[in-house]
Parts: C-alpha cells; structure tokens; sequence
C-alpha cells in the first residue's frame, strides 16, 4: 500500500503522482495488480492512527488471504 496525504508538504504532486504510478506498474509486471493499493486521505503529511489503521487493515487481509478492497 502507497500512503500519501493529498496537501503532501514533502512530495509534489507530480512526483506522488509519478511514484504511485511506477509502483503500480511493477506490480503489473509482477502479475499481481490487484495486490496494489494507493491510499491518499484527505490531509496534511500525517501518518496518524487512522491512516495506520488503513493499512494495517489492509495488510491484515493479505496475510490471511481474505478479500482485498
């Protein structure tokens, strides 16, 4: 999971933008797209329990083989 808030202070857009993509497309290679997810809240730089709780959430799922959003 690729986390980036969408009022990022530390990436530009074009360069969230350009990195998710690339990560998106290596699990294309991989033969496993639907194993990607981009996850981009609505906030500042901010890796708060929310944002933690997403991806554990998600990661969780993986690790049990359940379905993936």
């Amino acid at each position: 999971m690729v986390v980036t808030t969408t009022d990022e202070i530390l990436f530009s857009p074009f360069g969230q933008r350009k990195g998710i993509r690339q990560i998106a497309a290596t699990y294309d290679w991989a033969e496993c797209p639907d194993h990607f997810k981009s996850y981009r809240p609505g906030r500042l730089h901010c890796y708060d329990a929310d944002v933690q709780n997403v991806a554990l959430d998600r990661f969780g799922r993986h690790l049990t083989g359940a379905p993936q959003d």
